[in-house]
């Protein structure tokens, strides 16, 4: 039987009833073609980064250097679009009905367009600017979807005590405000309603953290916080009246001025899916 031409391999065969055994390949070299690639310099593989060329090989210390400018670039396409509050609602609309053409959508906007010599042009090429603009329409996505559903929260809230005081006594959050909250973006996809639930417990632990600072008994352990605002609510404490129009004051607030929040940002840590603060959150804090 014959030997392998490109591995060193030792290769054999029953070739007789006597079980006599054929082995061929001794002495033979790996193919030479690969130690030819594999003793490139790393200054070629670099010059073929930066100028958005192909390269076939590339080790992981080389591609952890060039991810931070990568990261930067993100940041810069999000600061644009962030540095004005109605261009991020404008563009987060657009993301929402455009439905997976986020990469295209991005590209029509006249601030991030990529140009050799731009701030864009100088951290990335323009292979790898697609890819940048593609994981920041889906950011800016994730933090409108967030947005829209907190607002929505924060509506229902402010006309609604029950809910309020729902929200914040029970252990888990209601399924009919998490449908209700969905239902008010009009959307009816099944993972919407995790997303709603996920809205709530965001309002939920800044109500959490404002109300226990507002008695002075303020915990980095949320296990621990919101075990205390429920039993502040029971009905049984003498103190659930006035914790509960405090938690009503501070949502009227929210939804005269806004709830709090910050723009997106991209982070080496960060998952595709976004930005997630602590498990169950809506990806990153909007504008």
């Amino acid at each position: 039987m014959s030997s392998s031409s490109t591995y060193q391999a030792e290769k054999f065969a029953l070739n007789s009833y006597n079980r006599i055994v054929d082995r061929k390949g001794r002495g033979k070299g790996p193919d030479s073609s690969f130690s030819i690639r594999g003793s490139r310099h790393e200054g070629e593989v670099l010059s073929e980064l930066v100028t958005g060329k192909k390269c076939s090989d590339i080790n992981l210390q080389t591609l952890e250097q060039h991810f931070d400018r990568y990261v930067d670039a993100v940041n810069l396409v999000l600061g644009k679009v962030y540095s004005a509050p109605d261009r991020a609602q404008h563009v987060g609309q657009r993301l929402h009905s455009s439905r997976g053409q986020g990469y295209v959508m991005l590209t029509e906007e006249s601030l991030l367009e990529w140009k050799q010599d731009n701030k864009f042009g100088l951290l990335v090429h323009e292979r790898m600017y697609r890819n940048v603009l593609k994981t920041a329409a889906r950011i800016i996505l994730a933090d409108y979807t967030r947005r829209a559903l907190v607002n929505s929260l924060i509506t229902i809230l402010a006309s609604d005590s029950e809910d309020l005081r729902q929200l914040m006594g029970l252990k888990r959050i209601p399924a009919s405000l998490a449908r209700t909250v969905r239902a008010s973006v009009h959307e009816k996809s099944g993972s919407y309603y995790h997303y709603a639930l996920a809205a709530c417990k965001q309002v939920r632990r800044v109500l959490d953290e404002h109300l226990l600072e507002r008695l002075g008994e303020s915990t980095s352990i949320r296990r621990l916080a919101r075990g205390r605002v429920r039993d502040l609510l029971d009905t049984r404490s003498p103190e659930s009246i006035e914790v509960l129009n405090a938690a009503s004051g501070k949502v009227q607030e929210w939804h005269t001025t806004g709830f709090p929040s910050t723009a997106p940002s991209f982070r080496q840590t960060s998952v595709d899916q976004g930005p997630m603060h602590r498990p169950g959150d809506v990806p990153p804090a909007g504008y």
